[in-house]
């Protein structure tokens, strides 16, 4: 009998933040510790001490604001400016326009991204059914798979940052839904709110004043 080919397991991808340095708010900002590690499959946590150093931080993780100092690696490759879009973002309950359509939603003003694209990240979370709807018509549950959707599609994904915020609904579900549909990815959660999120990980980064 011949043997049934077994397929090779997938690459570990392996999100590091090494001594990084920012500006926020005047001053500049790091990580305590100093160097963050997270692999597929596992959630770091970092502590923010206000909603606008969480923006901050996410921001400077996206590449939509420069670094002072450090790196930041996906496995032994340094990850530029201009190529932080393999880092995907959640926002605080989702981030969805109201009005736009899901498939809209989705799209998020992006060129280049094919119908195929959409249906398929639509299919993937469940939503396929509800392209042509608004998110006002969805369950939280159901929002949140259209902001995973929104995140991932058309894009070589590989980090997922879900942001969590103090008056937004918790962070729970969007990380478990991310753990299950991409099991994978290593993930960030960045929160101004610690307390929502002892739960992921009792040993959360915070964000200190820098030097």
């Amino acid at each position: 009998m011949d043997s049934v080919p077994v397929p090779p397991e997938p690459p570990m991808l392996v999100l590091v933040l090494d001594a990084l340095r920012w500006e926020c708010g005047g001053g500049r900002s790091r990580l305590d510790p100093d160097r963050l590690l997270v692999r597929s499959g596992e959630i770091a946590v970092v502590a923010d001490r206000s909603a606008e150093e969480a923006d901050t931080f996410a921001e400077v993780l996206l590449g939509r604001k420069p670094l002072d100092g450090g790196q930041i690696r996906l496995a032994d490759a340094v990850i530029p400016l201009d190529m932080r879009r393999e880092i995907a973002l959640v926002p605080a309950g989702g981030g969805l326009f109201p009005h736009l359509s899901v498939r809209e939603n989705i799209v998020c003003g992006r060129r280049g991204v094919s119908a195929d694209a959409v249906r398929d990240a639509a299919a993937r979370f469940g939503v396929k059914g509800h392209l042509d709807r608004r998110p006002g018509d969805l369950a939280h549950e159901e929002r949140i798979r259209v902001a995973l959707a929104r995140a991932t599609c058309a894009s070589a994904i590989r980090a997922l940052v879900v942001e969590d915020r103090a008056g937004s609904a918790p962070c729970h579900r969007a990380v478990k839904t991310a753990r299950k549909e991409l099991p994978d990815l290593p993930l960030v959660v960045v929160t101004d709110d610690a307390t929502q999120v002892v739960t992921l990980r009792p040993d959360p980064w915070e964000i200190v004043d820098a030097p």
